[in-house]
C-alpha cells in the first residue's frame, strides 16, 4: 500500500508536535515553581508563628512562676517588709532562692530584688546599695512604672566595669500586701532566646529575626544603629512575620537564597512568553499544512456524498466531513452488528421454545417433521435414542437466600459448562433449558458412537456429580427419565425425571434417582396423618403438647427420610386441617387466620423444602396466632368464661354426670349459649371436646395399665361399657380390646 501521503503528513506535523511538548514543559515548570513558592511561603509563615508562640509561652511561663513566687514565698515578703542589712541569714536565704530560680530556668541570665525603702539591691550572689548598682538607671525608671511587660532589648551591667549583656527584663512590684514597695527584676539573655529559636530551624536555609517594640533587633546589640526598623523590613515574597500580643515583639522569617529563587521564576516567565509565541507559530503552520493536504480528503467526501442517501441534508454533510464519513461507516457496522445479535437471540429463543415444546408435549412431531425442524436447531436429523434428565439444586431456599440474582446467573452458567464438558467426554450431545430458577432440563442425544460405547445415562450423571463436587459450593440432585425413540415421547421422559426427583428423601442431597414405575417405590405418608390429627386437636383447644408433638412429627419425617412428595402431602394435610379448624371459630378469629397466618403458611410450603426448616417457621406462625387468640379472648368477657369452663372440663371430665345441663347449673349460663361460645372460641363442640378428653385417657389406660374395659369405662366417665365401646370404635376405628392388642 502506498503510504507517501501518510509520510508527508507525518513529516509536516512533527515540528508542531515537538514545539507543543516543549511549551507544555515550560508551563509545567512555571506551575511547579509557583507551587513551590506558595509552599515555601506557607512553611515560612508556619515556622514564624511557631517561633513566636514558643517565645511567648516561655516568657509567659517564667512571668507566672516569678509572680507566684512573690505572692507565696514568706522569705520574699519578709525581705521587702523590713530592713535586712543586718539580717544576714535572711539575705542568704533570699540569695539562695534567686539562685534556685536562675538554675531552674535556663532562660534567666540574672535576677535581683530591689528594696526601694532601704535603697538595697540583692542578687543571687551579693548585696549592693541602689546608688552604687550599675543598673540603677533602669531600676529607677521601673520604680515609677512597676509591673510592666517585658522590656525592649537593653544592655545589662552588674558592675560599671562590665562590658554589658543584651537582655530583656521583666519587672514585678512587691507592694501587694505591704506599705513597703520594691521590685524583682528578671533578665533574660538575648542569646538564650536566639539559641531557643535555633532549635526550630536550619540557619543555612532560613533566617529568624526578633524585633522589640522599638524595632531593634533582639539578637544584634553590637550595632544598634543599623538595626532593622518596622518600616525598613524587606517585602520579599518569601518573607513572613508574626506579632506577639503578649510582648509586642515581632519575628521576621526569611528564606536563604530568595533572590535566586525569584530570579529563576522571572526567567520562567520569559520562557513562558517565548512558548506562547512558538505555539502561535505552530498553529499557523498547522493551518497551512492542513490547507495544503485537504484536497484529497475533499475528493473523498465528494465521492461519499454521491453515494449517500438523498435524505442526507447537504449542510450536515459539509459541516464535518470526517463525522459524515464516520457516521456512514458506523451506521453500516451498527446495522450489521444488530442484525447479527438479533439473529443469535432469535435463534436462541427459537431453540429454547423448540426444546420447551418437546418437554411439555405441546406440539406433536413425526419423524419427517423432526428432520425438518432439527436441522434449524443444530440437532441430529435422525432422532435415534434420547432421554431427559433434570438437575435440581438441593436446599433451594438456602441457595436463594445466600446468593443474589447476579450470582444465580453465574452459577447457572457454571452448571451448563460442566454438563457440556461431561457430554463431550461421553461422546453425546445435550440441549439445555432452565425450566425454573432451580431446575435444569437436559435432553441427552445419544449418538451412534456413544451407543457403540455402551453409553449409560447413570454413568453420565455420576460424572456430572463428581465435577459438581469439585467445582461448586452447593449440591444438585439428578432425576433420570427413560430413553425414548420418538420425539413425541420426550415429554414422557421429562415427566419421569421430575417424578423421580419427587421421590428424593428430604434428608439426602447430591442424589442420582432413576425413574421407577414400581408403585412400591412411591412414597406414602398416610401413617403421619394420624399424628397430624392429634396435633390439630391439641392446637384447637390450645393444649401445650401440640408444640412438642409437632416437633416430634417433623423430626420423625427427617430421620425416616420421607420423600419430597410425602413431606409436601403432610404439610398440605396439616395446613388443610388447621384451616378447617380456624373456619369453625368465630368470624374475628377466622379473619385473623385467613389474612395473616394462612398466607404465611402457604409461603413456607412454597419456599422452604426441609422439615427441619418447617419446624421453626410453622411453630413460629402458630405460636403467634395462638398469642393473638389469647389476647382477643382476654378482651372478650365471654372468652374468660369459656376458658374457665374449659379448664373445669379438663379437670373433671371423668365425672359421668358432666354435661351441658350440669355446666349450666355450675356456671349459671344457658347450655345452648355455652355450647355456641365454646364452638366460637375453639372451633369444636363441647361434646366433641369432652369425648376427645375421655378417649385420649382411655387410650392411655389401655396401653399403660392392666385395668379391664369395665374399670376403664368408669374411670373415664362413662356409665355404660357398651356406650364407651361404641364411642371408642367410632373415634379410633377399632374396639377397645383390639386397640390394646394392637399396641
Amino acid at each position: 500500500m502506498n503510504r507517501n501521503w501518510f509520510t508527508r503528513m507525518l513529516m509536516l506535523y512533527i515540528p508542531a508536535f515537538l514545539i507543543v511538548p516543549a511549551f507544555l514543559f515550560f508551563v509545567f515548570f512555571q506551575s511547579l515553581s509557583e507551587s513551590n513558592r506558595k509552599d515555601a511561603e506557607r512553611s515560612n509563615a508556619f515556622v514564624t508563628q511557631q517561633a513566636m508562640l514558643m517565645i511567648d509561652t516561655s516568657l509567659s511561663s517564667l512571668d507566672q512562676k516569678i509572680s507566684l513566687e512573690m505572692l507565696r514565698n514568706r522569705k520574699v515578703i519578709s525581705f521587702f517588709s523590713r530592713s535586712t542589712e543586718k539580717d544576714l541569714p535572711l539575705q542568704v536565704d533570699v540569695m539562695n532562692l534567686l539562685r534556685d530560680l536562675k538554675m531552674t530556668n535556663p532562660l534567666i541570665h540574672s535576677i535581683y530584688m530591689v528594696q526601694a525603702d532601704h535603697n538595697q539591691v540583692l542578687n543571687e550572689s551579693t548585696s549592693y546599695s541602689l546608688d552604687q548598682y550599675a543598673d540603677n538607671a533602669f531600676i529607677r525608671s521601673k520604680l515609677e512604672a512597676p509591673n510592666s511587660h517585658w522590656s525592649d532589648t537593653r544592655l545589662y551591667k552588674e558592675l560599671p566595669s562590665d562590658k554589658g549583656v543584651p537582655v530583656v527584663s521583666l519587672t514585678r512590684s512587691v507592694s501587694i500586701f505591704s506599705k513597703h514597695h520594691g521590685l524583682i527584676v528578671v533578665n533574660v539573655s538575648a542569646d538564650a532566646l536566639q539559641g531557643m529559636l535555633l532549635q526550630m530551624h536550619d540557619p543555612s536555609s532560613r533566617i529568624l529575626s526578633l524585633y522589640d517594640t522599638q524595632g531593634n533587633s533582639v539578637f544584634d546589640m553590637a550595632n544598634l544603629e543599623t538595626s532593622v526598623s518596622r518600616t525598613g523590613t524587606s517585602n520579599s515574597a518569601l518573607q513572613s512575620e508574626a506579632n506577639s500580643d503578649y510582648t509586642g515583639w515581632r519575628i521576621v522569617s526569611s528564606v536563604q537564597g530568595a533572590d535566586t529563587f525569584n530570579f529563576i521564576i522571572s526567567l520562567s516567565n520569559i520562557w513562558f512568553i517565548a512558548g506562547l509565541l512558538l505555539c502561535a507559530v505552530s498553529v499557523a503552520w498547522i493551518v497551512y499544512v492542513t490547507l495544503q493536504n485537504y484536497r484529497p480528503i475533499q475528493r473523498l467526501v465528494n465521492q461519499l456524498q454521491q453515494l449517500s442517501s438523498k435524505d442526507d441534508a447537504p449542510e450536515e454533510i459539509h459541516k464535518n466531513e470526517f463525522t459524515f464519513i464516520n457516521s456512514k461507516l458506523q451506521n453500516m457496522i451498527d446495522q450489521s452488528t444488530r442484525f447479527q445479535l438479533q439473529f443469535e437471540e432469535d435463534l436462541k429463543a427459537q431453540q429454547n421454545f423448540f426444546v420447551y415444546e418437546l418437554l411439555e408435549g405441546t406440539r406433536s412431531f413425526d419423524l419427517k417433521e423432526w428432520e425438518k425442524e432439527s436441522a434449524k436447531h443444530g440437532l441430529p436429523v435422525l432422532f435415534g435414542k434420547q432421554l431427559v434428565i433434570v438437575l435440581e439444586v438441593d436446599h433451594r431456599s438456602e441457595w436463594s437466600a445466600n446468593y443474589g440474582q447476579l450470582q444465580h446467573g453465574t452459577q447457572q452458567k457454571a452448571i451448563e459448562t460442566i454438563i457440556l464438558e461431561a457430554a463431550s467426554d461421553h461422546a453425546c450431545e445435550v440441549k439445555l433449558l432452565w425450566v425454573s430458577l432451580h431446575q435444569l432440563a437436559c435432553i441427552l442425544i445419544i449418538s451412534p458412537e456413544a451407543e457403540k460405547l455402551a453409553f449409560e445415562a447413570l454413568s453420565f450423571a455420576e460424572e456430572c456429580q463428581r465435577r459438581f463436587a469439585d467445582a461448586l459450593s452447593f449440591t444438585l440432585s439428578v432425576g433420570l427419565g427413560e430413553p425414548v425413540e420418538h420425539p413425541d415421547n420426550l415429554h414422557d421422559s421429562y415427566h419421569e425425571a421430575l417424578d423421580a426427583l419427587q421421590t428424593k428423601p428430604v434428608n439426602r442431597s447430591a442424589m442420582i434417582i432413576p425413574y421407577s414405575s414400581d408403585p412400591l417405590s412411591k412414597d406414602h405418608s398416610f401413617h403421619y396423618f394420624q399424628k397430624v390429627d392429634r396435633i390439630v386437636d391439641a392446637f384447637r383447644v390450645q393444649e401445650a403438647k401440640w408444640k412438642t408433638e409437632m416437633q416430634a412429627l417433623f423430626q420423625n419425617m427427617l430421620e425416616e427420610g420421607i420423600s419430597r412428595r410425602g413431606a409436601s402431602s403432610v404439610l398440605h394435610y396439616l395446613t388443610y386441617h388447621l384451616n378447617k379448624t380456624a373456619s369453625g371459630m368465630n368470624d374475628e378469629y377466622y379473619l385473623l387466620w385467613k389474612t395473616e397466618t394462612m398466607p404465611a403458611l402457604d409461603r413456607v410450603q412454597k419456599e422452604i423444602d426441609l422439615p427441619e426448616d418447617w419446624t421453626q417457621m410453622v411453630l413460629q406462625l402458630l405460636e403467634q396466632f395462638a398469642e393473638r387468640l389469647d389476647t382477643q379472648r382476654n378482651l372478650r368477657s365471654q372468652g374468660n368464661l369459656v376458658q374457665e369452663v374449659k379448664a373445669y372440663i379438663e379437670k373433671h371430665y371423668t365425672k359421668a354426670e358432666l354435661s351441658l345441663d350440669y355446666l349450666q347449673d355450675k356456671f349459671g349460663i344457658s347450655g345452648k349459649y355455652l355450647s355456641r361460645l365454646f364452638k366460637e372460641e375453639y372451633g369444636l363442640k363441647f361434646v366433641d371436646f369432652l369425648i376427645d378428653l375421655r378417649i385420649q385417657e382411655a387410650k392411655r389406660l389401655l396401653t399403660e395399665s392392666a385395668l379391664s374395659v369395665q374399670e376403664i369405662t368408669e374411670r373415664v366417665g362413662y356409665s355404660s361399657p357398651i356406650s364407651f365401646a361404641r364411642t371408642f370404635k367410632k373415634i379410633t376405628g377399632v374396639p377397645p380390646m383390639d386397640y390394646r392388642k394392637g399396641k
